[in-house]
């Protein structure tokens, strides 16, 4: 005999949580990321050298992430759980953020892989004591979401590049 799972108010109310709080890390995540680069310079001068490039960040990540700024760090990502999976291979660390009051901080990363093969990644490396599982990302789109130790992440990936982000 088969059952239907049970859904309780409980159940109901952390899958609105878990929708609210997708929503907040893709604004955020938008907002560390930045627009763009700057523009034209109006008195014809010749360009420099590109900042980006000079200041550590990997050439590879100029298209994708062009306002990151400095060598990357994993290693600044405060709520990175312990055992945390390394990134899937054909990936690199581009820029790491943080909001202002260290509330939310976001990991980027380009690659070579599909989002479908992003996600596997780490659903194949996370440990299952976290938690996490898919859900429709607010702006379309697969996402990865799950919590420990009071830090909820979630990776959205997207084409030739993914983001994590972690929020307390």
């Amino acid at each position: 005999m088969s059952h239907a799972p049970v859904r309780t108010r409980a159940h109901d109310h952390d899958r609105k949580v878990r929708r609210r709080l997708s929503a907040a890390l893709v604004v955020g995540a938008l907002a560390l990321t930045g627009c763009g680069a700057g523009s034209d310079d109006p008195d014809g001068a010749a360009p420099e050298a590109d900042p980006t490039v000079s200041s550590g960040v990997p050439e590879v990540c100029k298209e994708a992430f062009p306002a990151a700024f400095g060598a990357p760090d994993i290693a600044e990502i405060s709520m990175l759980p312990a055992g945390w999976p390394e990134p899937p291979p054909g990936s690199t660390l581009c820029q790491t953020a943080e909001t202002i009051g260290g509330s939310r901080e976001n990991a980027d990363y380009v690659t070579t892989l599909s989002a479908e093969q992003v996600l596997e990644a780490y659903e194949d490396g996370l440990d299952p004591a976290l938690g996490a599982a898919r859900e429709e990302g607010p702006l379309g789109g697969e996402v990865l979401v799950g919590a420990v130790d009071g830090v909820d992440f979630q990776i959205t990936p997207g084409t030739g590049k993914f983001t994590i982000a972690f929020a307390r």
